[in-house]
């Protein structure tokens, strides 16, 4: 398809400059918006009802495989930020801790350490209810993905690489380690 379209000429001077000129352009057809943009094109009547299925069949398989993708997605990043929110609870559970055994180791009152049992209790339902665990590492083989070697020592009846003892608990959930366990490590 041509059409016709004033152009402006450039000149040496002012005067030329505002001259118009006609030009013969050819221009192609545009195609419809449906097949630049990627959906189907409009189908026709006589295409009859079975094509009008197929497509709608096609499109509600598109639309719930979206729907699948944006609810994984949306779990998946939840997940994320729980995982922050819960790791600042770590520090938490490594002072009860500190306190609980030193609380045993001095005779402190019953009443204390009964106390201190219960908030540890409940500490760790909180985490197990958002499905962290805490990382078993005593007696374990070191495992450089799960502990963090702060020594090795030489220590009668343990293997060389064995977990002897933990300074800082470690915490996983899902199967992503969320802090490795200091441990230390026989030699």
């Amino acid at each position: 398809m041509s059409r016709r379209i004033p152009i402006r000429v450039a000149g040496d001077d002012e005067a030329e400059c505002r001259t118009e000129t006609e030009v013969m352009v050819d221009q192609p057809e545009l195609e419809s918006t449906d097949a630049r943009v990627g959906s189907p094109a409009p189908l026709k009547k006589e295409e009859g009802e079975e094509a009008w299925r197929d497509q709608y069949v096609r499109l509600q398989a598109d639309f719930d495989n979206y729907r699948r993708h944006a609810e994984a997605e949306r779990s998946r990043l939840t997940g994320l930020g729980k995982e922050a929110a819960l790791a600042d609870i770590f520090p938490l559970v490594d002072h009860l801790d500190r306190g609980l055994a030193w609380a045993r180791e001095h005779g402190a009152d019953p009443a204390v350490v009964e106390g201190l049992l219960l908030v540890q209790k409940e500490l760790h339902k909180v985490l197990e209810k958002n499905g962290i665990t805490r990382l078993t590492t005593i007696g374990e083989a070191f495992n450089p993905e799960l502990h963090e070697a702060v020594s090795v020592i030489a220590r009668a009846g343990a293997k060389a690489g064995e977990v002897v003892e933990e300074l800082q608990a470690g915490f996983m959930r899902d199967g992503r380690v969320l802090r490795p366990a200091r441990v230390v490590v026989a030699g």
